[in-house]
This record gives structure tokens, sequence and C-alpha cells, in this order.
């Protein structure tokens, strides 16, 4: 069950995301809603009320290609919520014509994966304080067994299907790239490719021509209730607990696309991205344990020399420059007590008034 659980779900309005985030309810937890519109996501609020009776449901309203929408979503949210335990990105698009977003970016990497991707970071803090607590990213089977890093918003070539499948490849490769940064945090995070579904994507998707037959192609695809099954075995299942950096697809764990385990690629294409939303980028080995602390020999209070000084705080600038390891320089630099130097120049975070949580770093910051 999901009692006094909160989940996140983009898309929330129609189709799969709809389905999700009733079911979500159906066990107990807040859902809040994320819709482009907001009549139709109070429509779908009162819906999912009337059928369940007492569910717990919230509403924030996002036009998610705009980067400055969905920074606008995470602080509405942080805002109104102490705990996020269950974040399902599943909102997406597929479109027959090259469009740009506000920001400049192609349309499908835009919502397909960048708004996911700036929206999971900018929420990773606050899941952090939530554990345990589950990422579930919605990609395809269709995405591409290659991607053009020198052509990433198809200003060169511009063919609908591979677009489509090239950003929900961009999906899998930063989950797994994620899912590594988050390892021991208490944080999963997996994709999974949902089946062919009817949804509003493939209304999208049909050539004109084919148009007229759409009704009954759709009869042979499965219904938004069947593909959404997967995300709630993902975002609920007990036994997925410590599941994490995996593909499933219908509920059950494959491989992706042989190209999308290739880390290399999965660090280019997440600092590609972290440019692309204008996040700071964050190393893979972000990792500052309190028991390196202890071995500098240093106590909560008390001078120590220049040298010292400087020799610490250029380690912890070498190991992270995240907000976990931020507040151990500035404990440090404290400690040290010498006014030569200020925790600012390595980085400025709000003091904190507990030891951080055994959990780990945060993933990004900014």
């Amino acid at each position: 069950m999901m009692d006094d659980k909160v989940a996140l779900v983009t898309g929330a309005n129609a189709g799969m995301g709809k389905i999700i985030a009733t079911e979500l309810a159906r066990q107990g937890a807040t859902v809040v809603m994320v819709a482009r519109s907001r009549r139709r996501g109070e429509e779908a609020m009162s819906e999912i009320a009337s059928t369940l009776g007492n569910a717990s449901l919230d509403l924030l309203v996002a036009d998610l290609s705009s980067q400055q929408a969905v920074r606008r979503l995470a602080d509405e949210f942080l805002q109104r919520y102490s705990h996020l335990h269950v974040l399902v990105n599943n909102a997406g698009v597929h479109l027959q014509k090259r469009q740009m977003s506000v920001d400049g970016i192609e349309m499908h990497l835009a919502v397909n994966h960048l708004a996911g991707f700036l929206l999971t970071n900018l929420l990773v803090d606050i899941m952090r304080a939530s554990t345990p607590a589950r990422i579930v990213n919605v990609t395809s089977k269709l995405m591409t067994r290659s991607i053009k890093l020198d052509d990433l918003q198809s200003e060169q070539t511009f063919r609908p299907w591979e677009v489509y499948g090239q950003s929900k490849l961009a999906v899998a490769l930063c989950t797994y790239a994620l899912a590594r940064r988050l390892t021991g945090t208490g944080i999963t995070v997996n994709v999974l490719h949902p089946g062919v579904v009817a949804t509003d994507i493939i209304d999208d998707a049909v050539l004109p021509i084919a148009r007229p037959f759409l009704s009954i192609f759709k009869r042979f695809l499965l219904t938004p209730e069947q593909g959404a099954q997967t995300a709630l075995y993902l975002a609920t299942s007990p036994e997925l607990e410590s599941v994490t950096g995996k593909y499933f697809v219908r509920g059950k764990q494959r491989q992706s696309v042989p190209i999308s385990y290739d880390e290399a690629l999965q660090e280019r294409v997440w600092t590609m991205s972290t440019d692309l939303v204008g996040l700071e980028h964050s190393s893979r080995n972000t990792v500052l344990s309190v028991a390196w602390i202890v071995s500098c020999g240093l106590e909560e209070s008390g001078p120590c020399c220049s040298s010292d000084m400087e020799y610490h705080s250029s380690k912890i600038g070498q190991i992270s420059t995240t907000r976990w390891a931020g507040w151990w320089s500035g404990h440090v630099l404290a400690s040290c007590n010498a006014s030569s130097r200020s925790a600012t120049s390595i980085t400025a975070y709000p003091p904190m008034t507990s030891v951080p949580s055994r959990n780990g770093p945060s993933v990004t910051s900014g």
C-alpha cells in the first residue's frame, strides 16, 4: 500500500498517466497530477476523485516543453510538500513536423527527455529526504540504436520516428547514469517500455493517409490500463525496492539496445543534457565519507594550521561540489578557524543543523 506516500505523475490528465495517477491514489498515495491544461487536469482529477471517493489528489499545471515552467513546477511542489516518494516521468510527444520549444530546443528532445531530466534533478534532494524513493521513467522500445551527438536537435535531418526514438534513447542513457549516481542513497531509478499503447501519441504519430483506419488499428494495441501496469509495478512493488538502473518491458526485466549501456556515452549525453537545461555538471564519483573526515584528524572545534586548512579544502574541492559535500567543506573550514579563506570559495550552501544523511551526496547542485 501507498499510505502516507507522495507521488508526482507527469502527463496525468489522460491515457497511461491518468491510470497511473488513479491506481496510486487507490493504493492510498497523495498523488500530485501534472497537466499542461488546467481545464483538462481539473476534469481528470474530478473524475478520479469521483471514482475513488476519498482520494488525496492535487494538480499542478505546467507546459513541460518550457524549462521555466518545469522550474516553476518544481518550486510549487517544494512549497506544498516536504516529501516525494515516487516520481513518474510519463509525459511525452510525437510530432510529424519539426517544432522548437520556447527555449530553442527541438520538441521531442525538450519534452520526452529534458523535461523529465530537469524535473528529476530539481526534485532529487527532496527524494533523498523521503527514502526509500523511486524514480520511474517511461521510454520506448522504439529507441534508436545510435545517437547523433552532432545533431542532437535534428537540425540536419528530421525523420519523426527517428527523432522520437533518439529522444527515448536519451531517456534510457540518462536513467542508467542517474542510477549510478544514486547508488546507495535509497533512491531507485528504472526505465520502462509500456508496450504499444492506444494513447494520444499514436493519434499524433499516424500519417494522415492512415487516419481513416486509426480506430481499427487501435483495437489491436494495448489499452492505457494495460500499458500503465509496468509503471505501477516499478512504482509500488515491494520486490523492486532495491532494484535500480534496469529496463522493463510489460512487467519483465529486459535488455535495452546495446548502445544504451555504453557508460562513456551515458556521461556524454548527461553532460550535454545538463548544458541544455542550465544545470551544473555533477561528478559521477561524488562521495565524501565521514570516515575520510575523521581520518583527517579534525574535530568539531579547534584551530589548525593554514597549510592543513588549504590541504583539506582542496581535497574536498577535488572530491565533490555537491550540496552534501558543500556542508562538509564548510564544516572543515569552520573547524580550521582560518580567516584567510571562506567556505564560499568552494561551495556556498545554507548551514545545516545536523550531519547529512547517510544516504550520501546529492546528485546535482544549483
